[in-house]
């Protein structure tokens, strides 16, 4: 091998290297490039402080690895002009590993050369995370990202002769790690491991209620509703979706409910509508946007004609204009579109006009004896005449007496669900 060809091959192991160490997507070292830099810069201190800063797995698992980067990248400059602005020459910011999006921030003093203190770190992180709030805003609201784009956690590095460096400064990033959760209790974090597991094992059960037609009795279609397999930690379907709003995976619990319900419906449908409930976040799923969720239900052998979605509102839609854009976009990729919980969610019915859904899913609480209320009558009475002129079709939604069938009959609602005409079950291709 000539001298060349060897030197070349050294360059190349040698940026191979490089590029395991230090993150040039960001600009930043790797904890293992500074680790002699943070022991030297530490001199006469007896602690420093250690802020970590941990981007949330979702952003990647929901949106793809490119908006993650995006969102990296995003974090790295804000991290720039704060190390420009408020931190001290001699101040360190590393990557924990190449495009591991969590950083690694190393405090040596305060402004006046004294030793940092819990209140000047607390302070510190706290303007790190407000200003990363207030500077990513623009990508949560066109990405519809979480609100907590990324924990922060801090914990101090003491100077211990007794203890090899390297173990105790790794010792205190994984202290700044687990610092960064720490606002959770252990019943929040067995909870949110239960969600994970739920959502990675797709470890939920898909029931199907018929929707009826009154004047023949037929079965138009079926609302497909998740049921879950262990009540350890959720009491019931309504407290998990809860909890996955709360923790940001309200997205991809909804993923694994639509797919599960397309596969368990796709030989039993036989031209009847398929119901999948999206919420008002998930309207924006790039899964819809993208046209994945189309491809699933073609591979199948159903078409995008069979399905409604039927879009909760477990969230109030908070830009009404890109809610309007995305709902029209999934309309004209075929979709139809029911609204549920009207009369009793956040919609209004200047929303609802603007939509002109092809469902309007009446909610269940203004049903709830009916035959007993005459406010609730004249409601629904209301409605009616509203719906026909935005050529929306009125669905009532948890009948359960005959008496509540006899009413909506008079009043002139045409199609409804409950358990009066049966119970949410599984589908079988001979049963129907």
């Amino acid at each position: 091998m000539s001298d060349r060809s060897e030197e070349a091959k050294i360059r190349k192991e040698w940026l191979q290297f490089r590029g395991a160490l230090y993150d040039y997507h960001v600009d930043f070292p790797t904890l293992p490039i500074v680790m002699d830099k943070v022991r030297k810069n530490i001199g006469n201190f007896k602690k420093i402080g250690l802020i970590y800063l941990d981007i949330i797995e979702s952003v990647e698992t929901i949106h793809g690895w490119q908006k993650f980067e995006e969102v990296l990248k995003r974090i790295s400059i804000i991290l720039k002009e704060l190390y420009s602005n408020e931190l001290r020459e001699n101040d360190i910011i590393a990557m924990q590993a190449a495009r591991a999006g969590k950083f690694i921030i190393f405090i040596f003093s305060q402004d006046d050369g004294k030793e940092v203190d819990k209140y000047f770190m607390q302070d510190l992180l706290d303007n790190i995370h407000k200003t990363i709030f207030e500077k990513t805003e623009d990508l949560r609201m066109k990405f519809l990202f979480p609100e907590t784009i990324c924990h922060i956690g801090m914990d101090f590095l003491y100077i211990d002769p007794v203890v090899r460096f390297e173990r105790n400064l790794y010792s205190s990033v994984s202290r700044a790690h687990e610092n960064a959760y720490s606002q959770t209790t252990n019943f929040w974090e067995r909870r949110y491991r239960e969600l994970k597991r739920i959502i990675v094992n797709n470890d939920i059960q898909t029931v199907f209620q018929p929707i009826l037609k009154f004047s023949t009795g037929d079965t138009v279609g079926y609302e497909a509703l998740t049921r879950i397999t262990s009540i350890e930690f959720f009491n019931d379907t309504e407290t998990l979706f809860s909890f996955a709003v709360q923790t940001e995976m309200i997205l991809e619990l909804e993923r694994i409910c639509r797919k599960h319900a397309i596969m368990k419906a796709k030989h039993a449908l036989r031209g009847r509508k398929l119901f999948l409930n999206v919420s008002a976040k998930g309207v924006l799923d790039p899964e819809f946007i993208d046209g994945r969720f189309i491809t699933d239900i073609e591979e199948i052998g159903l078409s995008v004609e069979d399905v409604v979605l039927e879009i909760t509102e477990r969230l109030a839609i908070r830009d009404i204009d890109l809610f309007k854009q995305n709902v029209k976009r999934l309309e004209n990729s075929g979709f139809s579109v029911a609204i549920d919980d009207v009369g009793a969610g956040y919609s209004s019915l200047h929303t609802i006009a603007e939509l002109s859904p092809t469902f309007l899913k009446y909610d269940m609480a203004l049903i709830r004896d009916i035959n007993r209320h005459a406010i609730k009558r004249n409601l629904l009475e209301s409605l009616l005449p509203f719906s026909q002129k935005i050529n929306s079709v009125i669905i009532a939604e948890g009948i359960e007496t005959g008496d509540e069938f006899d009413v909506l009959k008079e009043i002139g609602i045409e199609y409804g669900q409950g358990f009066f005409f049966g119970k949410p079950g599984f589908l079988l291709k001979n049963q129907i």
